[in-house]
C-alpha cells in the first residue's frame, strides 16, 4: 500500500507544517499512520498513475505505462455501470467506491472472485457470491484488483 515515502518524494515542504498540521502529524507518527491515511489524495489525483512498486524500488515517483492506465480505466468503467460515475453509492444496496480503503476493496474483490460459481448465501465470508460482482471479479488478476482499489481509494471523499 501507500506509505509516506511515496508522498514525501514529491511533497517536500521547506516551510514545514502549520500548527494544526504539526499536531496531526505527531499523532500520525505515534499511531503508525501514513500520509495517505489522512490525506487520501484529496488535493490531486495523480497517485493512481503511479507505479508504487517501481517508485519504492527507485526511491522516486515512477508513472504507470499507458497500457496499465488504460486497463484501470476499462476496469473502472465496468464498475461505474452500477456504482455511479463518481464512485458514489448508486443506491442503498450498492456501496460507494470513492475513498474506500484500498485493502477493503481488494478483500471484497477477492471474496467475490472466490465466490464465483457458488450459490448465493452458501459461501463462507472469504467467498462471497453475488451474480454481478462475482462475474466481474472472476477474471481479475491480483494486480487488477490492487490497481482498481487504488483508483477508487484516490477519489475524493467529499
Amino acid at each position: 500500500g501507500w506509505d509516506s515515502l511515496t508522498c514525501r518524494a514529491c511533497h517536500k515542504n521547506p516551510r514545514g507544517a502549520g500548527k494544526s498540521a504539526k499536531k496531526a502529524h505527531k499523532k500520525m507518527e505515534t499511531e503508525g499512520a501514513t500520509c495517505i491515511d489522512c490525506h487520501q489524495n484529496l488535493v490531486h489525483r495523480d497517485a493512481p498513475e503511479t507505479d508504487l512498486n517501481a517508485s519504492l524500488q527507485q526511491g522516486m515517483m515512477v508513472l504507470k505505462s499507458e497500457q496499465a492506465r488504460k486497463r484501470i480505466e476499462t476496469l473502472a468503467a465496468a464498475c461505474l455501470k452500477c456504482h455511479d460515475a463518481k464512485g458514489e453509492a448508486a443506491s442503498e444496496e450498492i456501496p460507494k467506491l470513492a475513498c474506500q480503503k484500498e485493502a477493503y476493496v481488494v478483500k471484497q474483490l477477492k471474496a467475490f472472485k472466490a465466490g464465483a460459481g457458488k450459490a448465493a448465501g452458501k459461501a463462507p465470508e472469504d467467498k462471497r457470491h453475488h451474480d454481478v460482482m462475482s462475474a466481474q471479479a472472476k477474471d481479475m488478476s491480483g494486480a487488477d484488483m490492487q490497481s482498481l482499489a487504488l483508483h477508487f481509494a484516490s477519489l475524493s471523499c467529499r
